[in-house]
């Protein structure tokens, strides 16, 4: 008889960037579609879901809320240039990105300044690779 497995879902939240420099995303790509998102206009963006590696906060209806290490968020990234930088990295699940907000908005459509840094495949295992063994020594075996 196959046994039950009881899944403990993540919980997951929209994470929305404020106007305060330094606000961050910090974590373990889980999924990432250059067209799955879509801006305020209705139009498609990129969107990326991230495993948080490092507390956060996400800026909403109710002012900031607190994002734990080890919580899935979903950012749109609709802005324009953070739309540019995440088409310029193209990251993969089992990348380690991180965004900053480097400058607010100056209003009146002047847009957000975002820095993007990516390390590929850097959290892919959290465990590490098992050495492969040594080749035997010729001179171990018996002459014939």
């Amino acid at each position: 008889m196959t046994e039950w497995e009881t899944i403990n879902i993540p919980r997951g939240a929209y994470y929305g960037s404020g106007n305060t420099p330094g606000q961050k995303v910090l974590g373990k790509v889980l999924t990432y579609k250059s067209d799955g998102g879509t801006d305020y206009s209705g139009v498609t963006c990129p969107l990326l879901e991230v495993e948080l590696t490092e507390a956060t906060f996400t800026v909403g209806k109710n002012g900031d809320d607190p994002l734990d290490v080890g919580e899935a968020v979903t950012l749109t990234a609709g802005q324009a240039r953070l739309r540019r930088g995440l088409l310029a990295a193209n990251p993969a699940v089992g990348d380690l990105i991180e965004i900053i907000l480097t400058a607010p908005s100056g209003g009146s459509g002047v847009p957000k300044e975002f820095s993007i840094r990516i390390q590929r495949g850097a959290a892919i295992a959290d465990e590490p690779p098992i050495a492969d063994e040594p080749p035997p020594d010729p001179y171990d075996e018996p002459p014939f």
